[in-house]
């Protein structure tokens, strides 16, 4: 068995955060104590969804909206 990281004091920022793998990466990182800043490009609602289970998980974090950005 793996023993889990204390990351208390690291921020991290998990692209494509509101759903799937980047919402279950920021809710691992977020319970071993990092604070997390979850990204998202249209999903707000999956963003909150996903900071709220971080925090019941005992962890922190926030949450950013960015998209791409056309080059003209």
């Amino acid at each position: 068995m793996v023993k889990p990281a204390d990351l208390n004091g690291v921020t991290a920022l998990i692209t494509g955060a509101s759903s799937g793998i980047g919402a279950e990466t920021a809710i691992q990182l977020g319970t071993h104590g990092a604070y997390v800043v979850i990204h998202y490009h249209n999903n707000l609602r999956g963003a909150t969804e996903v900071l709220e289970r971080v925090r019941q998980g005992g962890g922190d974090g926030g949450h950013i909206a960015a998209g791409l950005v056309p080059l003209h």
